[in-house]
């Protein structure tokens, strides 16, 4: 009996053992956890855009030296301790309120990524213009930036404050530019947050975007400005009022190397050049200039005046809204016009008998096909 049990023990023995390994094999796998990827390493794309008005130890103004190729000082005007700069027109803007703003305006949008290729746009704005104002608000600059997808950085220097003046300041002197752009760069890094992106603005090409009276610091920038070496290309936007020679003298040196586009919306006989060099002997300094229903850009370079807008906003909405003095209702246009002595407005044609039957009094002096000149005396 004993016999027969243990024969048995051994038979089922390894039916014992069978069924352990069994009961083990069919336990289910343990799941490998999936490794944490590896953390993002060096500066990464901006997740919402920066932008900031800074002050600029490089910048285009003040300004205290002389105008090149003459002996003339640019501060060539005093009124007890006030300094101001005579235009060619013969007006004075004083240096308290055109020519003491050293800011910039930097911006970069959402999505920045210092670790691609980038390019940093120079944006040199024309006569009359502030940066709160014209850059950021009307033309909106920065938005066009941002809307178009492209990795670039935004560098606006503030130039003659709401003047109608387009002189270069500190880029008439040999490398200023120069260190303006290196400025920039460092400024561009401590808005982006990480002193590891230096190298990157460092080295990052300038494209220079110059709109209407901006023409005179680009032109000097590239002749003597010492970063020829950085600037991979140059727009002009109806910007081509002068110094020509500088323009091509620069594309000539680098027209395997970078680009120059000059583009303007109004075709050359439709331009207000030949209108302005018509009337302009019969302008003076102390001339009134009104521009009644419509804003045509190139009157004010052209004739390096501001106008006084009558009955029309379009794109400048906001910045009359911000100077509302700067535009008149029509009524206070006559008001004005009629107790005048020495006025000129510019009319289209399509309103001036309206006008006419409205009050408007004096005789016209010139015209095109798009604006009559009508002058008080």
């Amino acid at each position: 009996m004993k016999r027969r049990a243990l024969l048995l023990g051994a038979l089922l023995m390894p039916t014992a053992a069978r069924a352990k390994t069994t009961k083990q094999a069919s336990k289910p796998a343990a799941r490998k956890v999936a490794a944490p990827p590896p953390p993002p390493t060096g500066p990464q794309p901006l997740k919402e855009a920066k932008s900031q008005l800074v002050a600029f130890n490089a910048s285009p103004f003040p300004y205290r030296g002389n105008i090149p190729s003459t002996n003339k000082p640019f501060l060539d005007a005093k009124d007890g301790k006030r300094r101001g700069h005579t235009t060619s027109k013969g007006d004075v803007c004083w240096e308290d309120a055109a020519y003491s703003d050293r800011r910039s305006l930097l911006f970069l949008p959402a999505g920045y990524n210092p670790q691609l290729p980038s390019l940093i746009v120079l944006y040199l704005h024309g006569q009359g213009a502030t940066l709160e104002r014209d850059v950021q608000a009307r033309q909106g600059v920065p938005r066009q930036i941002s809307e178009s997808g492209q990795n670039v950085a935004l560098v606006a220097p503030q130039l003659a404050f709401d003047a109608a003046d387009s002189s270069a300041g500190n880029f008439w002197k040999p490398g200023h530019f120069a260190t303006y752009i290196d400025e920039a760069a460092e400024r561009l890094m401590r808005l982006y947050g990480d002193r590891r992106v230096g190298a990157h603005f460092n080295a990052a090409p300038v494209v220079i975007v110059s709109y209407s009276g901006g023409y005179l610091s680009t032109a000097y920038a590239l002749e003597r400005g010492g970063a020829a070496h950085r600037i991979k290309g140059v727009i002009l936007l109806d910007s081509l009022y002068g110094d020509e020679d500088k323009f091509a003298g620069w594309a000539s040196s680098r027209r395997r190397l970078a680009f120059l586009l000059s583009a303007y919306t109004e075709l050359p006989e439709r331009s207000s050049y030949k209108l302005v060099m018509t009337v302009k002997p019969l302008i003076g300094p102390q001339t009134e200039l009104f521009s009644i229903g419509q804003y045509r850009e190139t009157l004010s370079p052209y004739l390096q005046r501001t106008l006084t807008l009558v009955e029309f906003e379009g794109e400048l909405a906001f910045g009359i809204s911000q100077e509302p003095g700067r535009a008149l209702s029509g009524a206070a246009f006559l008001a004005r016009w009629n107790a005048s002595a020495n006025a000129v407005v510019f009319i289209p044609p399509a309103i001036f008998e309206t006008w006419r039957g409205r009050g408007l009094q004096g005789r016209v002096i010139g015209g095109d096909n798009q604006t009559l000149v009508v002058s008080r005396l």
